[in-house]
């Protein structure tokens, strides 16, 4: 992590930018699970060369146009997986960067 501190307030903002984008991917994990299963199963047997719901692929596209985002993405996503993925999104909205103080910079 920089410890920059004029770059401070920029960081705080792409780490929450980061958070959210995460969050949001969630949310949509979970509405996607809920559309429409049945007929989403049956296609898949149907034809199972159709391609797969991706519905995660805008929001990694999104990480990788702008990296910056991805102390926040991954520190929800990182929670999320470790707690069994249960729970809701909205509990991420309360990741602050504090959070990542004790982890060392991973090279960014």
């Amino acid at each position: 992590m920089r410890t920059d501190h004029c770059d401070e307030p920029i960081r705080l903002a792409r780490f929450a930018a980061g958070r959210d984008l995460a969050i949001a991917m969630l949310r949509r994990g979970a509405d996607a699970t809920l559309l429409n299963t049945a007929a989403l199963e049956a296609r898949e047997r149907s034809d199972p060369t159709a391609p797969q719901h991706r519905w995660a692929l805008p929001f990694l596209l999104e990480l990788h146009r702008d990296p910056d985002l991805l102390d926040g993405f991954s520190a929800v996503l990182s929670d999320y997986l470790a707690a069994g993925s249960g729970g809701s999104p909205d509990h991420y909205a309360g990741v602050s960067a504090a959070m990542l103080r004790d982890i060392p910079d991973a090279g960014h």
